[in-house]
């Protein structure tokens, strides 16, 4: 299946600025993406090594999808996508367009530029974000999309795979009344405060637009 119009169109979207060439592929390779330690029931981040410190309370632990930013590209892992879609009764297509939105929502927050074309003004510290940002907007922007295009079908079972998976990957719907345009205040935002953050400066008060978690 070619993703290339959904590039196009989550950037469109997000009001980003993408021209950037990345490979979806296909492993049938079963990862893990989160760890269980069963004497704590704490999550880990097998990736990072970093506590989550969530309860272990969902269905769908494996990935999926993967956006890998170094390499720049994403893989959609067939063989987890289709125990997944056999086990919760989905469409495996519909299914995997879902996975693949939310890896190219990856890729577009990472890489798509701002304000205008030639800014150069990605998320260029984005390996090194927090999860739960990165998470949100690869939630939110599919979320918008199948909306916004009246994929009624794909965001349902959008909506039945988030049910079934962590609570890092339902962090999205407490935003989901609000609007695109808010959405990418708030991934202009969330980029700007972290990287303040991370270099130590003082951010603007970005609150009294948006109540961010």
């Amino acid at each position: 299946m070619s993703y290339v119009s959904l590039f196009g169109e989550i950037a469109e979207l997000a009001g980003l600025h993408f021209t950037g060439d990345i490979p979806v592929e296909y492993s049938d390779e079963v990862r893990q993406g989160f760890l269980v330690a069963v004497d704590t029931g704490v999550l880990f981040d097998k990736r990072r090594e970093e506590e989550l410190f969530q309860p272990v309370d969902k269905s769908v632990t494996d990935l999926l999808g993967d956006y890998f930013p170094e390499e720049r590209k994403v893989i959609i892992y067939t063989k987890v996508c289709e125990s997944t879609a056999n086990s919760l009764g989905l469409r495996y297509d519909h299914l995997e367009y879902v996975v693949a939105a939310h890896e190219i929502s990856h890729a577009i927050t990472h890489l798509g530029e701002e304000r205008f074309p030639g800014s150069g003004i990605i998320w260029d510290w984005y390996p090194y974000a927090d999860l739960w940002d990165k998470e949100l907007f690869a939630q939110l922007y599919p979320f918008l999309h199948f909306g916004h295009y009246g994929k009624r079908e794909v965001l349902d079972v959008f909506q039945k795979l988030s049910a079934n998976q962590l609570p890092i990957y339902n962090s999205w719907k407490p935003y989901r009344h609000i609007s695109v345009r808010e959405v990418n205040e708030l991934l202009s935002l969330t980029r700007l405060r972290r990287f303040c953050a991370w270099i130590n400066l003082d951010p603007p008060a970005v609150e009294e637009k948006i109540a961010l978690p």
